[in-house]
């Protein structure tokens, strides 16, 4: 069987993965390792409105996030600019497909517990102001949620910081939920996100191989709600690149023709 069609066949939460390393590694080397602060991990929410009538894929979690707001009734694809403080997160369109720049707002307060963005969309150009109450796309009950805290090695001449642990933190008991180790991965541009649109978030790193020169390639730590653990994902890392969600089609570019159609968590690739 082929690796594509395997991949096709295979939820993604369950690879067969030694957890045993990732949980239990415990080396000098990992001893010795500092704790890395001030790391920003952008969340991506997948959420819609009760109606089905507006989709809004929607970062967070960092200083400027940006989002997509799909018009299902109008066929219509809104990009936006943010900034956010605290729970508080305000959007405004930026300049693209026709729709001018801080004609669209959307302002609105996240509960991080729920997923639900409360917000206000006003349209400046067809004046009107609209209450949205934005949903996750797939709802979980008792959806764990968690905190990061991250490890590594700092270069003191350039500064660079290596993570090479992550503790995952249960956000309402504070306590150590499971450590992920055995990788090496810079402290930037990691990403929380449901990769396999099973309603669960997966956490993604940038692996430091990209630097040998073979492309840009990422770590994949999926979410098994079955076993309720992370799970490295050898087959995703394998594709190289980045991968760019879209909520609408519930589709996985990860570049240079590797594009995936999501059905019931899993990947079906998308012939070119």
């Amino acid at each position: 069987m082929n690796f594509y069609k395997k991949l096709a066949l295979m939820s993604i939460g369950y690879f067969s993965l030694n957890l045993s390393y990732a949980d239990n590694l415990n080396n000098e080397s990992i001893k010795s390792l500092m704790v890395i602060n001030n790391v920003d991990v952008q969340v991506s929410r997948a959420l819609k409105t009760p109606s089905g009538a507006y989709l809004l894929q929607m970062g967070s979690g960092y200083w400027k996030p940006n989002a997509t707001l799909y018009d299902i009734s109008q066929n219509k694809m809104t990009y936006l600019e943010g900034v956010q403080k605290g729970n508080n997160i305000q959007f405004v369109s930026s300049e693209n497909n026709g729709i001018v720049k801080n004609n669209i707002n959307l302002d609105g307060s996240l509960d991080v517990e729920t997923g639900i963005y409360r917000s206000i969309l006003n349209d400046r150009l067809e004046g009107f102001k609209q209450e949205l109450v934005f949903l996750p796309l797939i709802n979980i009950k008792n959806r764990p949620t968690f905190l990061f805290k991250f490890y590594g090695t700092e270069n003191k001449e350039t500064g660079e910081k290596i993570i090479q642990k992550v503790e995952v933190i249960d956000r309402k008991t504070k306590q150590i939920y499971q450590q992920l180790t055995g990788f090496s991965a810079y402290a930037t541009g990691i990403q929380y996100i449901d990769l396999n649109f099973d309603g669960y978030f997966d956490l993604i790193l940038k692996d430091t191989s990209s630097a040998l020169g073979d492309g840009e390639h990422s770590i994949y730590w999926m979410y098994n709600p079955e076993t309720k653990k992370f799970q490295r994902s050898p087959q995703l890392e394998v594709l190289g690149g980045s991968p760019v969600i879209d909520i609408e089609k519930k589709q996985v570019d990860f570049g240079n023709g590797h594009k995936f159609e999501i059905k019931d968590g899993q990947f079906y690739k998308i012939k070119n």
